[in-house]
């Protein structure tokens, strides 16, 4: 997904968002969640129950409102019930599981947050 989707589609979350911002990447990161073998702090997102793991950058939780807005975020996505599973790890990071493409979790976040923005 590009910039000029989330500018075009998420008019109100965009609006928010700093005016220098390149990518989608400095947005969110949303990677398939592969076992590599390696021990770091996303152990707990287990690939075989966790498809996804997707982290919210420092503009979105701006954009949010910080950590409030990201919990209310949280809780919105995971009431949705479009996951077959959902586990928010911190407030800007979270394993899915979900037999969807990458750019239809984007989606779905996007969508929250932007009805999160008056």
């Amino acid at each position: 997904m590009d910039l000029e989707i989330v500018k075009k589609n998420y008019p109100k979350l965009f609006s928010k968002l700093p005016d220098d911002l390149d990518a989608f990447r400095e947005l969110m990161v949303i990677d398939e969640n592969e076992n590599d073998g390696d021990v770091d702090e996303l152990d707990e997102i287990d690939s075989s129950e966790y498809n996804y793991i997707v982290y919210l950058a420092e503009p979105f939780q701006n954009a949010l409102g910080g950590v409030d807005g990201l919990v209310s975020l949280a809780k919105k996505l995971d009431e949705l019930e479009l996951f077959q599973d959902f586990m928010p790890v911190e407030e800007d990071l979270y394993g899915v599981q979900i037999d969807e493409s990458e750019d239809k979790v984007a989606e779905i976040i996007l969508g929250c947050a932007e009805e999160m923005i008056s």
